[in-house]
């Protein structure tokens, strides 16, 4: 259910994103749309664009080399439907073609940015 956000998480996300270059917002709307997620699209970009210095955002990224990709965030996106799936049973020729898709579809952000 949605869940109103405070005035100052609102401001701040609002300062964030107007600070985006066009390619980190166009690359942002291209994976909240395929993800269906904000947070995991603000991950991607954070992550991936040559804008952000990553080593100074306390938290991002685990160790040197590993990076949250494409694998992380098709996983991070599809949490309920892979719930589904381990309850009633993938559909054939549907889940596994949507997975691939949302996997190009976020790899296709994650070119767009860096």
């Amino acid at each position: 259910m949605p869940r109103e956000q405070p005035a100052a998480t609102k401001e701040a996300i609002r300062k964030w994103m107007e600070g985006l270059d066009p390619w980190d917002l166009a690359g942002l709307e291209r994976a909240v749309l395929a993800s269906k997620s904000f947070m995991v699209a603000c991950r991607l970009i954070v992550e991936w664009s040559r804008h952000f210095n990553n080593s100074s955002i306390k938290g991002v990224g685990k160790e040197e080399g590993e990076r949250f990709g494409i694998k992380e965030a098709t996983h991070a996106s599809s949490i309920e439907v892979n719930w589904q799936i381990k309850h009633w049973g993938e559909v054939e020729d549907t889940h596994d073609v949507d997975r691939v898709d949302l996997a190009r579809q976020l790899g296709s952000v994650i070119l767009l940015v860096s």
